[in-house]
């Protein structure tokens, strides 16, 4: 919270007000494909697209305790999620949805602070927020930066395919 921006640090005091129950859980496909059908949505919605949620099955079939979701809700509804992949000492930010009460109360902002402190207690030592996209997704960038997230250019993921 020492890093985070001013404005940041309001939005989250202010979901503090807004009786969130915030809890998290290891992934289970049946229990949130709610969470991949809004994801869908909103990347159709705002004509993006991310990774394949295939990537999140595997991982999780692979090392279910390692893909984790938050949710935030308010009275019987989740208003806002975050999925996670934990990898070693590296949590990283996979999926994000908000419903407009979950923007209304900057559940995303309380959402983050609890994902990271759940982190801390498990051992991870950094949190990658994924990438910093300032002209398409204006919104989500300040989200990250304003939360006190050091941005650094990465290089591309490389395959080495033998043969070619």
């Amino acid at each position: 919270m020492a890093r985070a921006g001013g404005k940041w640090r309001n939005a989250w005091r202010k979901s503090q007000k807004s009786n969130l129950k915030l809890r998290h859980t290891q992934f289970d496909a049946a229990l949130h494909n709610w969470l991949l059908v809004e994801d869908r949505k909103q990347q159709r919605r705002q004509k993006y697209r991310s990774l394949p949620h295939s990537i999140i099955h595997s991982f999780s079939a692979i090392s279910p305790r390692d893909v984790i979701v938050f949710c935030a809700r308010k009275k019987h509804d989740d208003v806002a999620a975050m999925l996670f992949l934990q990898h070693g000492e590296v949590a990283t930010y996979h999926v994000g949805w908000s419903s407009a009460h979950g923007r209304q109360t900057n559940a995303h902002y309380a959402l983050l602070k609890h994902a990271a402190d759940h982190f801390v207690r498990c051992g991870v030592t950094r949190l990658d927020l994924g990438t910093v996209d300032t002209e398409n997704a204006p919104g989500l960038a300040r989200f990250k930066i304003g939360s006190g997230a050091r941005v650094r250019p990465l290089g591309g993921t490389w395959l080495r395919i033998p043969g070619l």
